[in-house]
């Protein structure tokens, strides 16, 4: 059986945000028996709060074990239909995935909400993105361009 680990990241200047979602999310992961893993302080406060996520992701990649599957949703978003199971989503796509994002129509590639496999490639990637991109901490998108860049190199089109 694969195992999922549903987290998020909020910050106290958005708590009642944070607080509500991490409610929705903590019932979804009861009701499919996930773990849920919350990072509540940026990890490195010499960046905007959002590049947490992927230290975060490094941080909690270290704690479990290769092949269980991290699903990272952003803080301002819920769980709207409970009844779609994550093993749904990683089963639309062939074993060597490692990583399945969402698209949106305004910025194409979205890292809002993402499944990723915990494996060798994830590490290096979140690395990548944490490191390789410098001119990304000012850039509107932050992270999400860094991770679009990082991935960039995987795939033909992303965003």
């Amino acid at each position: 059986m694969t195992r999922f680990i549903v987290t998020s990241m909020w910050t106290e200047n958005i708590k009642e945000m944070g607080q509500l979602a991490e409610t929705n999310r903590k019932d979804y992961c009861s009701q499919h028996g996930y773990t849920w893993r919350c990072c509540y302080q940026s990890m490195d406060t010499s960046r905007h709060p959002v590049w947490t996520k992927l230290l975060w992701l490094l941080q909690l990649m270290d704690e479990y074990e290769a092949g269980c599957w991290i699903q990272w949703t952003d803080a301002d978003s819920l769980v709207i239909n409970p009844e779609i199971r994550l093993e749904q989503l990683i089963g639309l796509v062939t074993p060597e995935v490692n990583f399945i994002a969402t698209k949106d129509r305004w910025t194409g590639f979205n890292c809002g909400q993402f499944l990723i496999r915990i494996c060798e490639w994830s590490k290096q990637l979140l690395y990548n993105a944490y490191h390789k991109y410098p001119d990304c901490l000012s850039h509107k998108c932050r992270e999400q361009e860094s991770m679009r860049r990082e991935l960039s190199k995987y795939v033909e089109e992303v965003g």
